[in-house]
Order: C-alpha cells, then sequence, then structure tokens
C-alpha cells in the first residue's frame, strides 16, 4: 500500500473540519482517505463509545464498498469484540493480520458466507472511552517503516479532531488565538498570550499554509511533521471564515483532559493518560504534538513522583489513576 498517489494533506484538512455534523465529518475524513483506504473491499469510517454494548459501540458509520460488503459490514460491527477494539486503540494503525483477536471477527464473515479480506486499521484515540476509526479492506498488507509513521501523524490529527469537534459541540469557548494564515497574530488571551506561545503558534500557522502548497501536497513525509496536532500540547489550529469571506487560523485549547493528579503537571498527566492506553513514547508524542525525547523526560518526571522503578509499573499506575479519574468529572 503506498501513501504517495493521494493528497494525504486532504485528509489532515478533513479532519480539523471541526464546524460540520459528527455524520458529515465521518463522510469528509473517509472521502479524503478513499484513495488510499478503498481497494474495492469495503471501507469504513465509525465512531466508537467504549462505555456502550452491542450495536451502540458505533454510534455513526459510513460504509462503502461492494454490496456483499455493505449488507455484512452492519452484522459484524455489532460482533467486533471488546477486547479488539482495546488493542487497535494500544496499536492506533496496522493490519487486521498482525492482531490476532481479529481471526474471530473472520471466522464470524465465513460463518455468514462472507470472506473477509485483509484490513487496514487508523485508529483516532482520545483518553476516555470514545474514538473514532477508519479502515479499508486490502489483498495484500504491505507498508514502509516511513508509511506507518506517517500514517501514525495522520491517525493523531484524526483523534485530535474529533475530541475538538466535541469540545467545541458541548462547550462553545472563544479561541484562545486568532492568526492571520501568514502567522501574524491578531488576537491572544490567556496562556496563548506569551511571547513563546505566540511564537510557536505563528512558526506552526506558517508549516501548516506551506504543507498546503502544492510541493507541500507532494512531500508529505516532509510537510506534515510540522503540522502538529497540539502547539505546546496545548492548541489546535483550524480554519475559520470572517463574514467577509476573510480566512483566519483559530487556536483553540485542545488538551486531553483527565483529573489532575496531586503533584503531576498538566502535560505529565496528558503523557500518563495516553500511557495507560499502553502507547509508546512514539505515539503519545505524535497525539501531544511534542517530541519523543519530551514524552520520555515527562514518563520518567512522573514515575519518580509515582514512585515507579519500570515501564510496566507506570503503566500499572497510570491505569489506576484512570480508574479512579472515570469516577469523577474530568475538568473543562
Amino acid at each position: 500500500m503506498r501513501t504517495s498517489i493521494w493528497d494525504i494533506v486532504a485528509l489532515v484538512e478533513a479532519c480539523y473540519r471541526v464546524e460540520l455534523s459528527e455524520q458529515s465529518w465521518l463522510e469528509g475524513c473517509a472521502e479524503a482517505a478513499r484513495p488510499f483506504m478503498d481497494r474495492g473491499l469495503g471501507y469504513i469510517a465509525v465512531t466508537y463509545d467504549l462505555a456502550r454494548s452491542g450495536e451502540e459501540i458505533f454510534p455513526a458509520r459510513v460504509l462503502a464498498g461492494p454490496a456483499e460488503f455493505q449488507g455484512n459490514a452492519p452484522d459484524l460491527l455489532r460482533v467486533v469484540p471488546m477486547d479488539l477494539l482495546l488493542e487497535w486503540r494500544r496499536l492506533t494503525i496496522g493490519f487486521a493480520s498482525e492482531v490476532t483477536s481479529q481471526r474471530g471477527i473472520q471466522e464470524e464473515a465465513r460463518r455468514r458466507g462472507y470472506e473477509m479480506p485483509d484490513g487496514f486499521v487508523a485508529m483516532g484515540v482520545d483518553v476516555d472511552d470514545r474514538g473514532c476509526l477508519l479502515a479499508g479492506g486490502v489483498a495484500h498488507p504491505r507498508l514502509t517503516e516511513a508509511g506507518r509513521n506517517l500514517w501514525m501523524r495522520l491517525a493523531a490529527h484524526f483523534g485530535a479532531g474529533y475530541r475538538l469537534r466535541r469540545t467545541l459541540e458541548s462547550r462553545r469557548s472563544p479561541p484562545e488565538a486568532v492568526l492571520e494564515p501568514g502567522g501574524k497574530v491578531l488576537h491572544a488571551q490567556g496562556e496563548a498570550c506569551s511571547v513563546d506561545a505566540r511564537g510557536e503558534l505563528a512558526d506552526i500557522c506558517k508549516a501548516i499554509e506551506r504543507a498546503r502548497t502544492v510541493h507541500g501536497r507532494r512531500q508529505p513525509e516532509e510537510s506534515l511533521p510540522r503540522w502538529r496536532t497540539l502547539v505546546s500540547a496545548h492548541w489546535t489550529l483550524v480554519d475559520a471564515l470572517e463574514a467577509d469571506g476573510r480566512r483566519l487560523v483559530v487556536a483553540h485549547d485542545n488538551r486531553p483532559r483527565r483529573h489532575p493528579v496531586c503533584g503531576l503537571s498538566s502535560r505529565e498527566r496528558q503523557a500518563l493518560a495516553l500511557l495507560a492506553l499502553e502507547q509508546t513514547n512514539k505515539q503519545i508524542a505524535f497525539a501531544l504534538g511534542i517530541s519523543a525525547s519530551t514524552v520520555g523526560v515527562l514518563l520518567h518526571r512522573a514515575a519518580q513522583k509515582l514512585g515507579t522503578a519500570t515501564r510496566p509499573e507506570l503503566i500499572i499506575q497510570a491505569k489506576a489513576l484512570e480508574s479512579v479519574a472515570d469516577e469523577r468529572p474530568s475538568f473543562t
């Protein structure tokens, strides 16, 4: 499977059309991913809620492909086991043949008279029970290491866009910064007022514009790493239109949120929340828009504060903290 034959930047743009309804947003993401996902074997874009059960785990969906696939897919979605979804949340991206628990789904498809092909899955992950995924059938699973890294970034954008549209849907707070596409800061408030924050927001704004050029779209491996899901692990940048049609870029607070834990900084809590999903430092870095080395520092500091000596111990502690956080309202 190749990622250089389609406009990858268009998928990132679709991820941040956060003003759309959930179904329209999903359809836009699916259409942008279609050149990669659609191999004539069917593809899906769905949101999920692990707190639900049965069919309701997937409250919104887009199905496309052969009539046989469209006919079987809803029934197959109903029997997706929880452990499979949890494993995909940990992996973020990959092929179905790489996941042991996927075999049960293929056996169920065979029982229904449908031979399910291998599939590629990209998960938009958040620290709560909700998220989204893109998946498409493939005949020959193949992806380079560079392609995997690129898709891991795309999955992080997918998850960040889903989290932001949910946040804006439930709580219409004003953006913390407004910029021109060229990077000039027109307005800033709160933490975005600092010189460092304004400079970083401007730099990422300009990097996004470069990714949208003809050259940037042709060289996504070069341009997309500069288009971060979060700036300073805090803000997501999205387009906004003025009444006169002028395009601006706004910075919304889009941090993954969990209840504070005494002694841990906000970024340490964010890194721990993703570690609780057993994600790697690289996956956490893509999700937070920071470097993997910074993630390592954050987890090391958290381990010292929590009194753990190894990564497995820290994962156990992180999961315990998440379990406690689930019993209390998240800070907004």
